[in-house]
């Protein structure tokens, strides 16, 4: 048998083509569908964030001005009270009477800025009071003059100042005054230029003297008396029979009265 082969029919000549709209219907949907499902979990999750807290809070920064910048030009003026540190350190703490000490005294600019101090003795005293509060030494009293200061931010002015342990007078802390006794003082610096300038107070002790020890005899300043029994005793015999001696022509007691032995005679043989 013959097979049969059935073909298309030629396309007419000047007929449209046509093309598959199927598919094309499928991917817009498709790519309208993405869209709406894409939008509307966006406005989900922005709901979620809206009604769910979040588990950190965020940290709200501190705004906190800048510092003025120091000014290093320019006249400056006097320091006030709250840019100077005074420091009065003694050498020691605990003293005999009459016993000074010297104390480092030192001026501290701690402020931002330069400012001017008069760094004389006569400015910056030590106070040395006691326990009711008076004043025992005065450092300015044995020192004058003043030495102006011009001190940046940070910077330290160091001097010493000594102490004889005898209290002070205006113009006179010569060994004259009286020595300070026993008991608890108290020293400071301050500048009374500077109202409010003020070291912290340090404490002073005076002990009292340890007791001076006794006399111990001197063994060779001791008579003995068998040595002035004997000086004596031959003293007086020898002064008294050397006297009667002389007087009466009696011997002296205790002299040796036997005579020598005579010389022999030259020549003579002995047996």
């Amino acid at each position: 048998m013959a097979r049969t082969t059935s073909r298309a029919a030629p396309a007419r000549p000047g007929s449209p083509r046509r093309f598959p709209v199927l598919p094309l219907v499928v991917v817009a949907l498709l790519v309208g569908a993405g869209s709406v499902l894409g939008y509307g979990i966006g406005r989900g999750v922005s709901w979620v964030r809206d009604v769910w807290p979040d588990p950190v809070p965020p940290l709200a920064a501190q705004k906190v001005a800048p510092p003025d910048p120091a000014e290093v030009g320019g006249p400056s003026e006097a320091c006030p009270a709250s840019s100077l540190e005074l420091t009065a350190v003694p050498g020691a703490t605990s003293l005999l009477p009459g016993q000074g000490t010297a104390f480092d005294v030192t001026i501290t600019n701690v402020g931002r800025h330069p400012c001017l101090v008069d760094g004389g003795d006569s400015s910056r005293m030590v106070l040395i009071t006691d326990a009711d509060g008076a004043t025992v030494w005065n450092s300015a009293q044995c020192s004058s003059g003043s030495i102006d200061l011009l001190l940046g931010p940070g910077d330290v002015h160091q001097r010493s100042l000594r102490w004889l342990g005898r209290a002070s007078a205006e113009g006179d802390c010569s060994s004259a005054q009286p020595v300070v006794g026993p008991g608890t003082y108290t020293a400071r610096v301050v500048m009374p230029n500077v109202p409010g300038a003020e070291g912290a107070p340090v404490t002073l002790t005076v002990m009292e003297p340890p007791p001076s020890p006794e006399a111990t005899p001197d063994p060779s300043a001791t008579p003995q008396e068998g040595t002035e029994g004997g000086t004596e005793g031959g003293t007086e015999g020898g002064t008294e029979g050397g006297t009667e001696d002389a007087t009466g022509g009696e011997a002296t007691p205790g002299t040796d009265q036997t005579a020598p032995p005579e010389a022999e005679p030259a020549g003579q043989a002995t047996d």
